[in-house]
Order: C-alpha cells, then structure tokens, then sequence
C-alpha cells in the first residue's frame, strides 16, 4: 500500500497535465496510452483532476477520451483512488458532443466525469437531453447551437474568453 501511494504521488507530481477534454493536442492524453504499464501515470493524473472538484473549485473534471473497453478496464481502480475524497464518477459512453471540442476528439470513446454532488450529474444528463431536443425539433443551429456549447462550457468552469476560443477553433463555421 506504501508504494502504492508513493507511486500515486510521484506520477502526480510528474505529470506535465491532468487529463482533461479541453486539450486535445496534448500527446499525454493520446487514448492508445492507455494501457497496463502505464496505470500508474493515469491514476495518478486522475486522482490528480479529481482535486479542483474535492475542493469545491469545479463541479466535475473530465478524463481523457480512451476506447471503452479500456474504460471497463481502469473503472474500478479509478473509483478507488476518487472515492477517497469522496468523490463519485461516471462512465460516459456517449459524450456530450457540441462546438466546445472537436467531436472527433471523443466519437466513439469514452470519458469518466468526477463529480461530488448528485445534481451536478443531473445538470450534465440535462444538457445532454436539450441538445437531443433541440436536434429532434430541427433547432440545433446557430444561436441554439452556440448557447448550448457556451452552457457546457460554463459547467466546466471555463472563462468566458476561454469558452469562445473553443467554439471559435471547433464550431461549424470553421
């Protein structure tokens, strides 16, 4: 169990990034790493995004995108390291695609959401739900589109600035 720790802390203090959605380009994050010899760098980086949503900072943090198979794989070990901070996750297989990150970043993968409270995983499947509407009734365009993606955006606690930059790079007028 020592070691265990030791191991956990260093790759925390190692690692150069957590892994969160809102850096595709960054190699860390490539989800073919995600493999046995290297659990004890992502745990280590999960249990690190796990810290600004234990303190309160954010209402979730986001893994990186990895297959689903490999999900399965690291789910139990990474419900673990979280829930000693009592923290919960949630296994998304259908990631909430908008103009925020390219959707080529997360089709088909999946991504664990950390959270502490019940309703923040409410508020993300809401999301989830008025995209789905919106795209139903033929409105998941312009202003609709750009409200949506600046709505998730500020459920990560991203700046406004930073929200518009993203959209800006992924949206579909690029």
């Amino acid at each position: 169990m020592k070691k265990l720790s030791f191991v956990l802390i260093f790759s925390l203090l190692c690692s150069r990034a957590a892994a969160q959605v809102s850096d595709p380009e960054n190699p860390d994050l490539d989800p073919n790493n995600y493999q046995v010899e290297n659990i004890y760098f992502h745990v280590g980086t999960y249990y690190g995004l796990s810290q600004p949503v234990a303190t309160d900072l954010k209402k979730i943090s986001i893994s990186g995108p990895m297959d689903h198979d490999v999900a399965k794989t690291y789910e139990a070990i990474f419900k673990e390291a979280i829930e000693r901070r009592g923290l919960k996750q949630y296994l998304e297989n259908d990631f909430l695609v908008t103009d925020l990150f390219p959707e080529s970043y997360t089709h088909g993968k999946s991504v664990f959401i950390v959270y502490k409270y019940d309703d923040v995983i409410e508020e993300y499947l809401a999301l989830k739900e008025r995209k789905k509407e919106l795209m139903v009734a033929g409105n998941y365009s312009g202003a609709a589109r750009h409200a949506l993606a600046a709505s998730f955006g500020q459920f990560l606690s991203y700046t406004d600035e930073r929200i518009e930059e993203y959209i800006g790079r992924n949206g579909t007028n690029n």
